[in-house]
């Protein structure tokens, strides 16, 4: 077949999907010549804010690469000048998503700096109907006490959260970006909550909120992760910040368009994200022989964002029962696909199996999917239940966000070995399950590769000038501790710096360390942290920061 033949073949196939999809397509580039040469380094990544950044510095693989840079400009303009109106350019990538016929894509195919000519792919999702729950809450015997988790609590005790709260892990430092099809923001459930950044890809503007018909389904996935109204719901995550993105479009059925879902990606990394929860559906473009983790667009810019630090969470999908049923990027290799259950545990018929085209299992986890009781959008105090794997994958969303507000030092990669090798059928994984229910209590005590954790409870003030100061830790590590590398670095208000104390094992009392800072005279204010080494040298700090953050406390 000649090359002529070869693109004749490709422009036909192109124009029929742009009369039935999107009419768009990826347009990707080879390289970015503006960078050869040089030298990557932190300052010249604008598209990066602060906390961004500080997150990459602690959990990503790659701190920085060429992907954070932006596109050859001369390449965009040439795809313009061939007739493409540009909707996304996409850093990760290295290409443009763009509305270009077939006299366009005949220019463009000519262009030497294009290395591939893809359709947008449209990803469509069932329907997930809410019905509204007006009954009044109960509170049982258990929740006299703590929390009130109203009905909420069982979705959330089937996943072992509540021990998690007890011991105040909920998402706080963390920022879970959500993306769906509407916000009601003005929902008591989020009351007082912390939105950093909000923006609709569909309508190209700032507002998320666009009425109860749009807002549906986003209100109660967001819900799912970190709504709070004592005694009616809350979410694993409840303290996590979040950012919202609009990414489907529900005028005529519900869609959403990769490039958008994409472009909601890069921005939410840019902000500083650590954890995503998104539910895309299923798309035509894609067959079950295209699941490899690496084929589907969004599948790549998930596996992108992991390697940058932030976990993703993903709906397995809404197709099963049959076998290889997922939708992507919930093939993707190193992210959280959640397939759904019931109350009771058992499998939702809905809920899409693996495996992946390359033989690897899915989904990972399984949550509450089947009458999950959240928030509604028909009023700011609404509630309901509804069904889906879309809000399977906000509930681990949400206790993603809570245990790495107990373990900030963890990658994603350490995040995704605790919840998988602590459910409830880790040793006896299947594609229909994965590796079974999340156990949060568990997972947030597991010890994952080269992990070194440190607990302790801070002091607080203290009237004593004659007494030394006790402290006592539990400190473990994933490949055993080094003895003589265990210490409090402490100082006092005025030292240039800290002073080391070696902690030394409690008798009869595994994992228990303790050491003393002198007595201090009234008015002297302590600061210090802990740090241990493992038996490779690895160090883990306490605060993870340190010491760039401290404890501290003042003899009154």
């Amino acid at each position: 077949m000649k090359p002529r033949f070869l693109f004749l073949v490709l422009i036909l196939c192109c124009a029929s999907f742009l009369t039935a999809g999107t009419g768009r397509v990826w347009i990707l580039f080879k390289d970015r010549p503006a960078l050869m040469g040089k030298t990557l380094a932190p300052s010249r990544v604008q598209s990066l804010t602060p906390t961004a950044v500080a997150r990459r510095l602690v959990r990503a693989d790659v701190v920085w690469d060429e992907s954070d840079e932006p596109l050859d400009a001369s390449y965009v303009r040439q795809i313009r000048a061939a007739g493409a109106r540009v909707f996304v350019e996409s850093r990760w990538l290295n290409g443009v998503s763009a509305a270009c016929g077939p006299r366009c894509l005949e220019r463009v195919r000519k262009s030497s700096f294009v290395s591939e000519i893809r359709p947008v792919a449209v990803y469509r999702r069932a329907k997930e109907p809410i019905i509204e729950d007006t009954s009044k809450s109960l509170l049982s015997a258990e929740q006299s006490t703590g929390l009130k988790y109203g009905k909420s609590k069982d979705q959330l005790e089937q996943l072992n959260v509540p021990q998690v709260h007890k011991k105040g892990f909920a998402g706080q430092g963390e920022i879970v970006a959500i993306f769906d099809s509407g916000f009601r923001k003005d929902h008591i459930a989020f009351r007082g909550h912390t939105i950093v950044a909000e923006h609709d890809f569909v309508f190209q503007d700032d507002n998320v909120s666009n009425g109860s018909g749009f807002d549906s389904h986003g209100t109660g996935t967001w819900s799912c992760v970190n709504g709070e109204e004592p005694g009616t719901l809350f979410g694993p995550g409840f303290k996590a910040s979040v950012i919202l993105a609009v990414t489907e479009d529900i005028r005529s059925e519900t869609i959403v368009e990769e490039d958008n879902w994409v472009a909601a990606l890069e921005w939410a990394d840019g902000l500083g994200a650590t954890v995503v929860s998104s539910s895309l559906g299923y798309s035509d473009l894609y067959n079950p022989s295209d699941l490899n983790g690496t084929t589907a667009i969004t599948s790549r810019a998930a596996s992108k964002a992991f390697r940058k630090g932030i976990v993703v969470v993903t709906s397995a999908g809404n197709e099963g029962p049959g076998v290889s049923t997922l939708g992507p990027p919930a093939d993707a290799k190193k992210i959280l696909a959640v397939g759904a259950i019931d109350l009771r545990g058992q499998i939702a018929r809905f809920s899409s199996r693996g495996p992946t085209a390359d033989g690897r299992l899915k989904p990972e986890v399984v949550a509450r999917g089947v009458s999950t009781f959240i928030a509604s959008a028909r009023s700011s105090t609404a509630y309901g239940r509804s069904n889906g794997t879309s809000f399977s994958c906000p509930l681990v969303a949400g206790c993603v966000a809570a245990l790495l507000s107990a373990h900030p030092e963890w990658k994603p990669v350490q995040v995704r070995e605790a919840l998988i090798k602590t459910a409830s059928q880790s040793a006896q994984p299947d594609n229909t399950f994965g590796y079974g229910i999340v156990d949060l209590a568990t997972a947030l005590d597991f010890l994952p590769k080269r992990s070194i954790v440190i607990e302790h409870k801070p002091l607080g003030d203290s009237s004593s000038t004659t007494k030394p100061f006790q402290i006592t830790a539990r400190i473990r590590a994933q490949r055993g501790l080094k003895a003589d590398q265990l210490f409090i670095l402490w100082k006092k208000n005025g030292d240039s710096g800290f002073q080391k104390i070696l902690l030394t094992a409690v008798p009869s009392e595994p994992d228990q360390f303790e050491g003393q800072i002198p007595a201090q005279s009234k008015g002297t204010t302590i600061s210090y942290y802990l740090s241990a080494k493992d038996s490779k040298g690895r160090t883990g700090k306490l605060p993870f920061n340190a010491p760039s953050e401290v404890f501290s406390f003042q003899i009154k």
